[in-house]
């Protein structure tokens, strides 16, 4: 199992917008990830966006989509540096599920 994090540094006050965006788009919906979240800073600045894949298969074809590909162009305008995006890709050493 694979978990995709990737940290995003919107243009100040565009960070609403850009959560708008992933929602209306569908975007993590469209990913085919066994599940995913959108976590936001405190002060609302920053996003990071989480994605459990089931193996490195299935994220390479996310990542070489097509629909990918088109959303990451009508994302641009949210970012005013390529360095406003981070992604990295971790295997799953240990989980504990079941919790309250």
């Amino acid at each position: 199992m694979k978990i995709s994090v990737l940290t995003l540094h919107p243009t100040p006050g565009m960070a609403g917008e850009l959560l708008a965006f992933y929602r209306r788009r569908q975007i993590l919906e469209a990913s085919g990830a066994l599940e995913f979240r959108i976590l936001t800073s405190e002060d609302a600045q920053e996003l990071v966006v989480t994605a459990v894949w089931p193996d490195m298969a299935a994220y390479s074809a996310w990542q070489q989509s097509p629909r990918r590909a088109e959303l990451a162009e009508g994302m641009a305008r949210f970012f005013s540096s390529p360095d406003a995006v981070h992604s990295q890709l971790f295997d799953v050493a240990h989980t504990v599920s079941g919790r309250p």
